[in-house]
This record gives structure tokens, sequence and C-alpha cells, in this order.
């Protein structure tokens, strides 16, 4: 989620003359200016939040929204807008349903400004031990609510009602959806702002934010989360990091287990309700294979080098990679190979015939038979290659008893092409992802 002699300077435009009437006190003050730190979207935020406070019109809220933040953000407000769909209309929901929030975390994002110098001087830190060190611009934007950080190109965005939050911030009118907020602001997020910043600044020096497999993803992110730690000199602020290390070879053993799975969701992204009441879990493995990694290289300096710009998504560089590091116990193969092997999969379809062999129209039932017994709660029946309208029409789902075998009740037209994915998010009992498997037949007249 900077250096003087870095080439790329930010400048912070706080005029606010295309206001109309006269902004608070707390948003006409004086801020330090900072050369490579943008935070001017803080104060258009604030002054479009107090004239919606204004009135009760929801028309004339959106209205104001749009005009004095959304048309005058600045391009780090609006990439953030955009790596994270935010719309209008979610802002004016999170402003009207959530004020006590908003009230309490206000004064700490209008202290943006006073932690540029810090933010400097980590980047100057940084660039110590990584001097190939490309610009980044640096914006604190206001979100809602969905990120404290992530970066877009060269720029890394603070989602500043997140990231300047601590543990006073009132979360009581929060619905369950974000009760993973809880453990975050009991944390103080606002205490590790810098580190935050750097380790989303080595995002933007990586060759790619989105990893293919949860081991890419979980280098991505170790590989920011470590390299954060050794440019500060001081122990990462995040908990996972702290928690990983007392609860190594258990957190190793499991995720051996998954990291070649497309499924995220037990160690990225998930709430702290989980086996380990931790979440978030995969910062640790990605950083404990960097210092593994770091601690066995003769060249230390070509090991950071190394890291950052690692091809995260081509398999056997990733590989070579994570073999090197000798954080597992066998090379990565020997867990692919398992993990692969662990996977359900389609072994049949009853009532379709043969390929290239046309369908009875009149057919209502189509039975997909697994290898193992499927988690019944999920049923994932994506669109394939030619599109939605080729998806039979699908009256009902359901799994029998068993598991073993899924029925899809269907209406089929005549002479139509039909293609259907049963998706990798299904599951077997045992938690390994289906091995997605398209379905594609015609139908005769």
């Amino acid at each position: 989620m900077l250096k003087s002699c870095l080439t790329a300077t930010l400048l912070i435009f706080l005029c606010f003359s295309h206001f109309s009437g006269t902004a608070p006190e707390s948003l006409r003050r004086a801020a330090p200016q900072n050369d490579h730190v943008e935070t001017s979207d803080i104060l258009r935020f604030w002054r479009a939040y107090e004239l919606i406070r204004e009135t009760d019109s929801r028309k004339k809220q959106l209205a104001i929204l749009k005009k004095e933040f959304f048309q005058t953000a600045t391009a780090g407000q609006k990439a953030m807008f955009k790596a994270r769909r935010y719309t209008p209309e979610e802002y004016l929901q999170t402003i009207n349903d959530y004020p006590t929030f908003w009230e309490t975390v206000r004064q700490q994002t209008l202290q943006a400004d006073h932690y540029g110098k810090q933010i400097e001087k980590g980047i100057v830190k940084l660039k110590g031990i990584y001097p190939d060190l490309r610009p980044a611009n640096i914006y604190f934007t206001i979100g809602a609510l969905r990120s404290n950080g992530t970066t877009l190109g060269n720029k890394v965005l603070i989602g500043s009602e997140l990231a300047l939050g601590d543990s006073l911030t009132e979360l009581g009118e929060l619905p369950e959806k974000f009760d993973y907020l809880k453990d975050y602001f009991k944390n103080n997020p606002v205490q590790g702002i810098v580190f935050l910043n750097l380790h989303e600044y080595v995002h933007t020096q990586q060759k790619t934010t989105v990893g293919e497999s949860l081991l890419a993803k979980t280098l991505i992110e170790g590989v920011a989360e470590w390299t954060a730690e050794m440019a500060m000199e001081r122990p990462s602020p995040n908990p996972q990091i702290a928690f990983g290390k007392s609860n190594d070879l258990e957190l190793k053993a499991a995720f051996a287990k998954e990291m070649f799975s497309p499924d995220f969701s037990n160690w990225l992204w998930n709430s702290s309700d989980n086996p380990y009441g931790m979440r978030d879990l995969a910062y640790y493995l990605g950083y404990a294979i960097c210092e593994s990694y770091y601690q066995k290289a003769n060249d230390k300096a070509l090991a950071i080098k190394t890291m950052i710009e690692l091809d995260y998504n081509n398999a056997e560089t990733l590989a070579n990679f994570v073999d090197a590091s000798g954080y597992f116990d066998s090379p990565i193969d020997v867990y692919q190979t398992a993990f692969e092997l662990q996977r359900p999969r389609v072994v049949k379809v009853e009532q379709l015939p043969t390929p290239n062999t046309l369908v009875d129209p009149t057919t209502t039932q189509i039975r997909v038979v697994f290898s193992e017994p499927m988690d019944r709660d999920r049923i994932a029946t994506e669109v394939g290659t030619l599109g939605a309208k080729h998806v039979p029409k699908i009256e009902k789902t359901e799994f029998l008893e068993d598991g073993k075998i899924l029925i899809y009740t269907v209406t089929l037209q005549p002479k139509t092409d039909y293609e259907m994915v049963l998706h990798w998010t299904m599951r077997s009992l045992q938690g390994y992802p289906l091995v997605p498997y398209t379905l594609k037949f015609s139908t005769g007249k």
C-alpha cells in the first residue's frame, strides 16, 4: 500500500477554490508539503462529506459526491476507484449508514501529511537495499472500507479510512461482513503506516501483483512483507508474521497441501474465523520462504533483487526459487503431484451420448458422476467459451445423498449447441477443488 533522487515528483494540490461555500476550520488548516506524497483527496472527501450531511435528499447527496469528490479526484484516487470498483453509490451508502465510524476516523485521516517525511525516509532505506528501485507515486486516498492499501501501475494507493485507524475507531454500526475489521483495528494500523507504504511500494516494483496460484500470490505478498521489514530494520507490525513464527511447522504442513490450489480462501482475504484464529496467513508463508532464501544466499544483494524481480507466474521459475529457499522438506513438484492426485474429477456424464452425437432435446436431466463424494453445499456452474446464451436452462440442481452424483434438471431447445463449466470452487469433502470440467453437447431436431 520516496527519496530526493527519485525523478518522479508529485505536486500536492490543496487549492479548493472550486468548492462552493466555506470549508470548516479542520479542513482549512495548512498542511506540511511532502514532495512525494499526495494527500489532497482526503480534504476533498471531507468537504464532500460535510455538504452531504447538510441535506437529506439522496439525489443531492449523490450529486455532491460526484462533483466534489469523484470529478475532482487526483489520478491516485481515481486509480483507487478503478482498483476496487468503487462507485459513488457505495460511498454514499457507507457515509449514511456508518456516520459514527466516519466521525471517529476523521481526525486520523487529516494527519496524513505528517507521515510524509517518515515515508520518504523509509523509501531511502528501501533504495539502499534495492538500488534499482523505480519511482512510484504514493496517494493517501479515501475508500469505502474495502482496502487499506493496494497498487495500480506505479501508484501506491492507501485507503486512509482503514490504514489510519486505531483501536478507538468506532465499528458498532458496521454489519457482519465487516467483522474482520475488529481484529484489524485492534492492532492500531496507523502505527504501521510507514511499513504499509513500503510494502505497497515493493508491489510497484514487481512484474505482477496477480498470482495465478496460491503459491504465486503468497510469494508476491511475502516478498513485499519481507523486503519492507529488511528496509525498516525492525519486525513487521502485522500480527500474521509473529503468529506464523510461533506456529511455523503446523502452518507449513497445511500450506504445503494447498499451495497449488486456485482457491485462496483459507490463506488470503479470509476472516480470523478459521482453525488458526488469524487471517491472511499467506503473508507469513511467503515471508518465511523469502527469509529462508535470503539466509541461504551467498550474495545477499542479488537475493533481494531476485525475489523482487521474480516472474511469479512462471511455474518453473517459481519452483526453482522456492526449492532454492529450502523452506519445504521436499521439492515443490512432489507437493504439486500430491495435490493434483487428491483433486476430485468428473468421471462420467449420464443421459448424454458419446461425443459428436446429437442429444435428444426432450432430455430433462443430466447426471454428473464424480470420483468421490463432494461438498453438497457447493455447486458452481459457469459460462463456457460459447457464452451465456449457450448454457442450458437449468431448472434445478441437487446432489444425491452420497454426494457423488449431481443432477441438473434442464430444459433444452432443439438444434442448439450447449456448453457449461463445472467450476473448481466445487470441492470434495476433504476440501480439495474440483478439476474443472467442460460439459459440451448439441441437440438434434
